[in-house]
């Protein structure tokens, strides 16, 4: 398994999120975010194979993991492929036995998995029964499994089959791509990522909020393609009232079949009491009918506020929080009954996408397990809209960065913090 210290960045062609080229439309996508292909027919090879086989069921297979199986046989040639399936389905390995036509062209094979099979009898049965029962002669696998369910039992079943085994190729790779799914598995609590563009000078906005967007349109496709791999993502209530954003998935290249949870977080009531081309505006946009919406406030906000227009929204759930902990009362929230409800499954992760002062709010408090920046080539000198969090340098946060691309002229920089490259990596 890749060692936690010093961190080895991914493979060349691969985000933070997955491979380059799986995730910019052909007119955004750059020479230089193209992988390098591995030998035909090696390891690495099948593995990116079964990697990409994965994607196909992207947003779809939460609260399991993204997983890919191809079977190769014993002279090289692939025999079937499959991803698990939209939750509860079945799993990638018997998703790929289900297209096999000749079984006998099992035998001598090799398996190549992105995540250890599974070893229990869930909604599925066992995977790893479905390995060792069969002619296959080697697994190789990316990573182990977390599940205090399987965490090794599967790889015992099948070495006690007589299954030859090799372990950790793309393990990097592929656990960044599940990282939500890893961070709920060991830490026992949802991942919180942190996405934001600035200047060079650390603007997020210029200081007359007139800036619409900083970034190039491909680190916008990128940021639409990151929604896709969060459960929910979050916005303050300043950043609704001046951007009204959307916060929906548009402009990458992979189909589009997940969408987040859009929450905005209003201690103050900021939004109770907007002027009527305001609420109109986001109607159409952040608060649109038809798409589920949180808001998360206080309960004195609500009784300042009985009759809101707001509270008129068929689609927005208002839910409350501790009048003083704002960020402690949200990551609770993330882990309790009213979200797991709406999403119809556990919170395993939440995208942060600003602005500046709620970034600045949720650093201090401590949260921040990975980050994406997109930095372009601008200076505005402001002073406004930055992230402040008020530290001397020997008290810094200490992030490790695990990718960096360039996309058209900005700098997109992606970190992880200690205890994930520690525990998770």
């Amino acid at each position: 398994m890749t060692p936690s210290s010093p961190f080895v960045s991914f493979e060349t062609g691969i985000s933070a999120t997955g491979p380059w080229d799986q995730i910019l439309p052909g007119p955004l996508l750059q020479p230089h975010l193209l992988r390098n292909p591995a030998p035909l027919g090696s390891d690495a090879y099948w593995m990116t194979e079964a990697w990409n086989e994965s994607l196909k069921n992207h947003g779809l297979s939460q609260p399991n993991p993204l997983v890919g199986c191809v079977l190769v046989d014993s002279k090289g040639t692939e025999i079937s492929r499959g991803a698990t399936h939209p939750y509860p389905g079945i799993h990638a390995e018997k998703a790929a036995f289900n297209q096999v036509q000749n079984p006998q062209s099992l035998i001598g094979a090799t398996a190549y998995i992105t995540l250890e099979p599974c070893s229990h009898q869930g909604r599925n049965p066992p995977c790893a029964d479905l390995l060792a029962s069969s002619g296959i002669s080697r697994v190789v696998i990316a990573r182990t499994d977390p599940n205090p369910q399987v965490n090794g039992e599967g790889i015992k079943k099948l070495l006690a089959a007589g299954k030859k085994l090799d372990i950790g190729v793309l393990a990097r790779e592929i656990t960044a791509w599940n990282l939500g799914f890893f961070t709920q598995q060991i830490l026992r609590r949802p991942l919180i990522a942190l996405k934001w563009a600035q200047t060079l000078d650390g603007q997020l906005a210029d200081d007359s909020m007139t800036s619409q967007w900083i970034s190039s349109s491909t680190s916008r496709a990128y940021a639409h393609w990151l929604r896709q791999n969060y459960d929910l993502v979050l916005v303050g209530a300043k950043t609704v009232a001046t951007d009204h954003p959307q916060l929906g998935v548009r402009e990458c290249l992979r189909p589009h079949q997940a969408e987040p949870l859009p929450i905005i977080l209003d201690s103050s009531g900021l939004l109770f009491n907007q002027k009527k081309e305001t609420q109109a505006l986001l109607k159409t946009k952040t608060l649109k009918a038809g798409r589920k919406c949180v808001l998360i406030t206080t309960s004195s906000t609500l009784k300042r506020n009985p009759n809101s227009w707001l509270q008129k929204l068929e689609d927005l759930v208002i839910l409350e929080q501790p009048e003083n902990t704002p960020i402690a009362g949200l990551m609770e929230t993330l882990s309790g009954p009213d979200l797991k409800k709406i999403l119809g499954r556990p919170v395993q992760s939440l995208l942060v996408e600003g602005g500046s002062q709620t970034l600045t709010r949720i650093i201090s408090a401590g949260y921040g397990d990975i980050f994406h920046v997109f930095v372009a080539p601008t200076l505005t000198g402001g002073e406004k809209n930055r992230i402040a969090i008020q530290k001397l340098l020997h008290q810094a946060t200490r992030l490790k960065t695990i990718s960096t691309a360039q996309l058209e002229s900005d700098i997109l920089i992606e970190m992880i913090s200690e205890e994930i490259e520690n525990r998770i990596f």
